[in-house]
Formats: C-alpha cells, sequence, structure tokens
C-alpha cells in the first residue's frame, strides 16, 4: 500500500489538532492520516509551508503550549491531584472488597500518608 498525499486543507486540520494538543493517535483516527506523516508534519519535515495557528510555518514552534482543551474532570485532577487520587483508590479498592480482591495499594508513599492521615473513605 503506497502512501496517500496530505492535501492542504487536511494538513491544516491536523496542524490545528496539535496546536490543540491533540495526540497524534487521535488525529490519525479523525483524520486517516498515518501517525508517522502527523509527526513528519510536526516536525516542519512534511507540509512546512501550510501555517500554523499562529501564522508561522515549519516545524511547531518549540516551547510552544498548545492549548488544551480540558475536559472538567482532567482540569480537577491536575488542580487536586492528591484528592483525586485518594478518590480512585477508595472507589476501586472499596469495589476490590466487595468481590473478595486485594486492595490495590497507591503507588507514591505520599498517598499512604495521605490516606492514614485523612482515613479511608471506603471503610
Amino acid at each position: 500500500m503506497g502512501r496517500v498525499p496530505i492535501d492542504t486543507q487536511t494538513a491544516r486540520h491536523i496542524k490545528a489538532l496539535l496546536w490543540k494538543g491533540t495526540s497524534q493517535d487521535r488525529i490519525a483516527l479523525v483524520t486517516g492520516a498515518s501517525q508517522s506523516t502527523i509527526s513528519r508534519i510536526r516536525a516542519g519535515k512534511a507540509q512546512e509551508n501550510v501555517p500554523w495557528p499562529d501564522g508561522s510555518t515549519g516545524a511547531m514552534p518549540e516551547g510552544q503550549a498548545p492549548e488544551v482543551d480540558w475536559s472538567t474532570d482532567a482540569a480537577r485532577l491536575l488542580a487536586y491531584p492528591d484528592m483525586m487520587q485518594k478518590q480512585i483508590f477508595a472507589v476501586v479498592n472499596e469495589a476490590r472488597r466487595e468481590s473478595g480482591q486485594s486492595e490495590i495499594p497507591p503507588t507514591d508513599t505520599s498517598y499512604l500518608e495521605l490516606m492514614d492521615t485523612e482515613g479511608r473513605d471506603a471503610e
């Protein structure tokens, strides 16, 4: 199977999605472009003359923090990772206890300390 050329309109769409922080895998699903083509576009090795949303051309500007359209839950997880980690483990471990399975320990000892000092929600 040969390479399918990416037209200017598709390249513009790919660059807009990259700019917004969309993963290359998701862009590949949406546009039908291969992940390697998307990576080449990001690096400025393909469709380099098609402008980025800021008007620049070539590779995606270094240090460019892409605009990310965070969901409410993802934004809360970033803002309150300890609290969310505790809630996730509490829900998962409650379900595991009810089904007779052992609890899953947190991966970071600071979460163990957090759960010990605040108590377990599920108990």
